[in-house]
């Protein structure tokens, strides 16, 4: 399972499993569960109040540019994206 040291990092890639019509992919420590539909559109659900919220068009891009990339700051908050250009990732 990879993990970041970071304080708001991902907590790895779990077992991939359909749910709604969705398939689960990753989770991390802010309690969301990340997946995506059968057009490959990234969708992130909350599991405190079950709110689901589109993230991006494909994996690819949730990982490029949501994860580790500029639009990190709109999910994760200014402090991720800060983080990610100490460490270089953006």
């Amino acid at each position: 399972m990879a993990q970041t040291s970071m304080k708001y990092g991902f907590t790895g890639l779990i077992r991939s499993c359909i749910a709604g019509g969705l398939v689960e992919f990753a989770n991390d420590y802010n309690g969301y569960i990340f997946k995506y539909d059968e057009r490959g559109e990234v969708f992130a659900e909350s599991t405190d109040g079950g709110d689901m919220r589109r993230l991006a068009e494909s994996v690819g891009d949730f990982l490029n540019e949501v994860l580790l990339g500029e639009k990190g700051g709109g999910f994760y908050g200014q402090q991720w994206l800060q983080e990610l250009r100490e460490h270089g990732l953006v």
